[in-house]
């Protein structure tokens, strides 16, 4: 099994900001979004997990089997439940009572791939982001 916890940075998107625009983030943001080379760091604490990215500056928190809040970059509430199965974290979240999407991420022994699914008026949108160990 890998281990979550580390420092990763991302090397490449995957369709990216194209899902940004699909979802309905603004094409100035989600062009900002797409060039932005930043790190993510995991850090574990029992069943508490940190995800706090440095760029734009946004730290969440989730504890396994627990839903929990966190604000998003318009200040939206999402409502998150996380869970763990080997190598693999997902995150599942609801904005205003209704499903905002689900983050997988799986984590290998030289870094991490964090995949986008959602969903919006019956039609579904994907993405990814690849990230390295440093």
């Amino acid at each position: 099994m890998a281990k979550l916890a580390g420092k990763y940075e991302l090397v490449e998107n995957k369709n990216f900001y194209e899902y940004l625009l699909d979802i309905g983030v603004p094409e100035d943001k989600a062009k900002n979004a797409k060039e932005i080379k930043g790190t993510l760091e995991v850090k574990v604490d029992g069943n508490k997990v940190t995800l706090a990215d440095d760029h734009p500056p946004r730290t969440s928190d989730y504890i396994i089997g627990q839903e929990v809040e966190n604000k998003w970059g318009d200040q939206a509430v999402i409502k998150s439940t996380a869970s763990l199965n080997g190598d693999v974290l997902t995150i599942s979240s609801s904005r205003d009572g209704k499903p905002a999407g689900t983050r997988t991420l799986t984590f290998s022994d030289s870094g991490l791939e964090m995949a986008f699914n959602t969903t919006k008026d019956g039609k579904a949108f994907a993405a990814s982001r690849i990230y390295k160990r440093i």
